[in-house]
C-alpha cells in the first residue's frame, strides 16, 4: 500500500479540502475520495425534481474534476503529515 494526498479545490465550510489515504494506486485513491455513499431524488412542492448526493468526502466532485492526487513517500523527518480545518 502507498500513501496518497488528495487535494480538493473549490471547497467551502463543512467540506474536506484534503485527505490522506492509503491505497494500492492513484486510481484507487481517487475512487476512495470521489465515492458516493448515497443518492436520492426528491420533488419539491412545485414539481421540480432534484438529486441529493452524499459524498464520502463532501467537497469532492463525483467526477473527480476538482481532486488532485499526489503520491506521498513515508520517508523524511518526523512531524505533522497533514492538518486541514474548514469548520463552518
Amino acid at each position: 500500500m502507498k500513501l496518497y494526498l488528495a487535494k480538493i479545490s473549490g471547497t467551502t465550510y463543512d467540506e474536506y479540502d484534503a485527505v490522506l489515504v492509503r491505497a494500492e494506486s492513484e486510481e484507487a485513491a481517487r475512487a476512495m475520495v470521489t465515492k458516493v455513499d448515497d443518492r436520492e431524488s426528491f420533488t419539491d412542492g412545485d414539481g421540480d425534481t432534484y438529486e441529493w448526493v452524499d459524498m464520502a468526502y463532501p467537497g469532492a466532485r463525483e467526477d473527480g474534476s476538482n481532486v488532485t492526487i499526489t503520491r506521498v513517500h513515508d520517508d523524511g523527518a518526523p512531524g505533522e503529515i497533514i492538518s486541514s480545518f474548514n469548520a463552518g
